[in-house]
């Protein structure tokens, strides 16, 4: 029973970081996307009363930061989930493989 529930772990770990691997592979080849929700105008400057008063060069750049940051974001996601599958998938394949081999020993 140990080793169906080490296995079932592992296949957790394989699942989340194929998840992770996913999103953060759409982050890279989509930034924009998630740009949409990236507060970027909190770097612009503003007038006594709050208002944004940066000019279209300054936004542009502020813009392309935000892209930069969640292209980077992806490739972080990217490299956490390949890190969960190589951690995951030989725990799921060893503990699954032991398993049966127990199930199969005459007691």
């Amino acid at each position: 029973m140990y080793f169906y529930l080490a296995a079932l772990v592992g296949l957790g770990f394989v699942i989340t970081g194929a998840t992770n691997m996913l999103f953060g592979a759409k982050a890279v080849a989509f930034p924009e996307l998630e740009v949409a929700s990236y507060n970027y105008d909190s770097s612009l400057r503003r007038d006594p009363q709050g208002n944004i008063v940066a000019s279209d060069p300054e936004r542009e750049a502020a813009r392309q930061r935000a892209i930069d940051d969640q292209r980077r974001q992806g490739l972080d996601d990217v490299t956490d989930g390949i890190i969960l599958v190589v951690v995951g998938a030989p725990t799921l394949i060893w503990h699954f493989r032991r398993g049966q081999r127990t199930g199969r020993e005459p007691n």
